[in-house]
């Protein structure tokens, strides 16, 4: 029987490791390359330069890594990778990797580099996010990717044209909140010492919210967020979050239930979004759908698919679907989204038992297991005398006999 593939789906946050045939990872885990931050290397939103000046606040300079700098991070990681949490040796196993389409080509011809020089891992294949449609039986979905630094919207398989992206994810509302908290020092008791139940000098309070880590305001958001429909229609309270056992931090109503607002940049709300695309997630799918065949878009309207971590904030999908029906409904005739009108009570989910964080892993795992994608399988012998150079994706069936 033939071993076991290892399945690798590196996300710009987390990144999700195991074994084909699993039906969940082994192990999801922080991507950890430091020094450097791969969410904005990996994002499709980015130049590929190595220095690059964000659009948002000409002041803050963007240096991506190049190659040679991020061989070493990339070696370490992968490694612990395989010693510390799948516990194998690699050279022993075949990869079996899915992926953003459109990650740098110098990322990706590092990644591959790396597991056969130094690995020396036995065949690799590269797979795309379409394979999340896979544990479904389908062949084709809205495939809707809400990550850490962006989002995507994909039409399944052979409808590529209608790929969007834009620059919100949950990175989005983790800056948002802690810009907030910032600008309510000034208005109110923000952080307080647990057991004497005082506020903390304001330069003191400041210090901790400047110094809260992505893993903290992650949790934050997860134990405070309310995505509700009307929040005007249930009563949202201020709760206390435990930053230590001698300090809480205080967050209000109005950031548990707005400071999502920023996926969905609802234009009749009124919201602080400095640093928000004009693009949220709501335009990407009706600007996606917009660009498929008309006779398609009602059956699409059917099968959306919803995967990322981001999606799995408790009332995300209902949050997402009324907001896509508001901006139909106030779409005038001379609006691009009039045409889509019609779709207004046709917007369903696919209901599935599995976590939208691993989604795109599992497809890959199921896939790993079946021969008819052996062809999309390069060994290193190929690879070498391919002069070490990746096929474009639309050149990735690779021909054994050549």
């Amino acid at each position: 029987m033939e071993k076991a593939s290892i399945v690798l789906d590196i996300g710009g946050s987390y990144t999700k490791c195991g074994y084909t045939g699993e039906s969940t990872p082994r192990c999801i885990v922080p991507t950890d390359l430091h020094p450097f931050n791969l969410s904005q290397y990996l994002s499709s939103g980015i130049s590929y330069d190595h220095t690059t000046t964000d659009n948002n606040n000409n002041n803050n300079l963007i240096i991506l890594p190049t190659a040679q700098q991020l061989t070493e991070p990339l070696l370490n990681f992968l490694n612990t990778l395989f010693l510390k949490y799948l516990l194998c040796k690699p050279e022993q196993k075949k990869i079996v990797i899915v992926e953003n389409l459109f990650v740098p080509r110098m990322f990706r011809q590092l990644l591959v580099s790396l597991l056969f020089d130094h690995f020396k891992v036995q065949s690799i294949v590269l797979l795309s996010p379409t394979v999340s449609l896979l544990p479904l039986l389908r062949t084709t979905a809205v495939i809707i990717d809400c990550g850490y630094s962006e989002s995507r919207v994909y039409e399944g398989i052979g409808m590529m044209s209608a790929y969007k992206t834009a620059r919100v994810g949950s990175k989005t509302i983790r800056d948002q909140l802690k810009k907030s908290l910032m600008d309510d020092l000034a208005n109110r008791t923000v952080v307080s010492n647990t057991l004497t139940r005082q506020p903390l000098e304001q330069s003191q309070a400041r210090s901790i919210i400047e110094s809260l880590t992505s893993q903290q305001l992650e949790d934050i958001l997860i134990k405070t967020t309310v995505l509700a429909l009307d929040p005007t229609s249930v009563t949202i309270s201020n709760i206390e979050y435990h930053l230590t056992p001698t300090t809480s931090l205080s967050i209000s109503s109005q950031q548990r239930s707005h400071i999502c607002d920023a996926l969905f940049h609802d234009p009749n709300v009124e919201q602080d979004c400095d640093g928000v695309d004009e693009e949220n997630i709501v335009t990407l799918l009706l600007d996606s759908l917009i660009q498929c065949d008309i006779d398609m878009t009602k059956s699409l309207a059917h099968s959306l698919l919803l995967i990322g971590g981001t999606g799995m904030l408790p009332g995300f999908k209902a949050k997402l679907i009324q907001q896509v029906k508001k901006r139909l409904d106030e779409a005038d005739d001379d609006s691009i989204y009039s045409q889509l009108k019609g779709l207004t009570n046709h917007l369903e989910f696919i209901d599935h038992q599995y976590q939208p964080n691993y989604f795109m892993w599992l497809g890959a795992s199921l896939a790993g297991t079946f021969d008819t994608y052996t062809t999309h399988r390069l060994t290193h012998d190929q690879y070498t005398r391919g002069n070490k150079r990746l096929p474009e994706y639309e050149r990735c069936t690779i021909n054994s006999t050549k």
